[in-house]
């Protein structure tokens, strides 16, 4: 999160999480939409959908296949609202408590992990068994555990 500091600062001086993740939340669906209305926008002027393509096509009246076009694109519109607001909105129970507290340890386990994430490379992220790194790490652990292992008769 790159508003660590600010919304921290809000919550510490006192403002309850809705205000302090206000800007936040705000960017985060004014970015999650644009996608979305520019398609909207360029709609008919610059590109012509598929659906309202084939029904000027096949003999219907251009009006009419602009509404049904403007329907799918509302209706795919309003999908993405709901989905994005949820997302978000969930996110910010998330990152907080219900004492209001900025809570970024429910992202991650433990401290560490957030660093091995960006260390990590793009396969391991997939579960890819066959990462020889992976497997390097893997050998590297089991050579360390067996090492300190005392045997008997040693």
């Amino acid at each position: 999160m790159r508003e660590r500091a600010a919304v921290a600062a809000r919550l510490a001086l006192g403002d309850d999480r809705y205000h302090a993740l206000l800007p936040v939340t705000r960017e985060a669906l004014r970015r999650a939409f644009m996608p979305t209305l520019n398609a909207m926008a360029a709609t008919g002027l610059v590109s012509l959908p598929g659906m309202m393509t084939g029904q000027i096509l096949a003999g219907v009246e251009p009006i009419d296949a602009v509404k049904y076009q403007l329907l799918v694109m509302s209706l795919i519109a309003g999908g993405t609202g709901l989905g994005t607001l949820g997302a978000v909105i969930g996110g910010c129970y998330r990152l907080t408590d219900h004492r209001h507290r900025l809570r970024l340890d429910r992202i991650a386990s433990d401290t560490n992990s957030l660093r091995q994430i960006d260390e990590m490379p793009k396969h391991a992220w997939n579960g890819d068994r066959s990462c020889p790194r992976r497997r390097s790490h893997a050998r590297l652990r089991h050579e360390q555990s067996a090492a300190s292992v005392p045997r008997r008769g040693a």
